[in-house]
C-alpha cells in the first residue's frame, strides 16, 4: 500500500460530490475501478502530476459552499487575524512578525540569514513571544524540530507555551494602543523640554 492509496476514500467522495466529466491521473491505478460505477467516461493519464491540474483547473467549483480557494493576492494580516489561524510561522522578516505580534496566532521562528535572525532571538530569547526552531548539528532545519516547535506553542498544557501566549498578549495590548505613537512623541517633547530649561 502506498500513501496515494490512503487517499482513496477521499478521492472517491470528491469525485462522487464534483461529478467531474474528465480525470487526468497519475499514479493512482485504482482510478479507473472507482470511476466506472461513478459514470466518469473520460480518463487520461499524464505524467504531469494531476494534482496541479486537479488545482488549476477546478479550484473554483472545488470551494463552492465548503470554504475559500484564492488564487489572487491575500494580505498577510487579514490572514493573521482571522480566527481559524492558530500558528504562523514565520522567518521572522520585520513586516511579517509586526503583522504576527497585533494577532492572537502564536508564533514559530524560522529565521534564515541577516536580521531574521537577530529578530528571532530577540522574539524567542529576550521577549518571549515565540518559539524558534531548533537547527541540527548540518545548520539545518529538519521537519522533527518545526514539528516539535509548533506542538510547544499550540499546546495549552505547556509552561512554555502559557509564558509565550502571555506576553505576546501583552505585547499584542501595547502595539494596539491608540495613544502608542502619540505617548513617544509627547515624551520627546517633555524631554526636549527639559534640556531646553537646564
Amino acid at each position: 500500500m502506498t500513501a496515494m492509496d490512503l487517499t482513496k476514500p477521499e478521492v472517491e467522495n470528491h469525485l462522487t460530490n464534483l461529478k467531474p466529466h474528465v480525470i487526468f491521473y497519475d499514479f493512482t491505478h485504482w482510478i479507473p475501478s472507482i470511476t466506472k460505477p461513478l459514470g466518469i467516461k473520460a480518463l487520461h493519464y499524464s505524467i504531469i502530476s494531476s494534482v496541479t491540474l486537479g488545482y488549476t483547473l477546478a479550484a473554483d467549483r472545488y470551494s463552492k459552499g465548503r470554504g475559500v480557494v484564492y488564487g489572487g493576492w491575500v494580505q498577510q494580516q487579514l490572514i493573521l487575524e482571522h480566527p481559524s489561524v492558530g500558528c504562523f510561522i514565520t522567518h521572522c522578516g520585520s513586516g511579517s512578525l509586526s503583522e504576527a505580534l497585533v494577532n492572537k496566532c502564536q508564533l514559530v521562528l524560522l529565521p534564515n540569514v541577516g536580521d531574521q535572525i537577530l529578530n528571532a532571538r530577540m522574539m524567542g530569547n529576550n521577549l518571549k513571544v515565540g518559539v524558534e526552531v531548533e537547527k541540527g548539528e548540518d545548520g539545518l532545519y529538519t521537519k522533527e524540530s518545526v514539528c516539535k516547535a509548533v506542538s510547544i506553542v499550540m499546546d495549552d498544557e505547556n509552561e512554555i507555551s502559557k509564558n509565550v501566549k502571555a506576553n505576546h498578549a501583552k505585547i499584542r495590548e501595547m502595539l494596539l494602543d491608540k495613544d502608542l505613537e502619540s505617548s513617544y512623541i509627547d515624551n520627546f517633547c517633555k524631554k526636549l523640554q527639559e534640556i531646553i530649561k537646564n
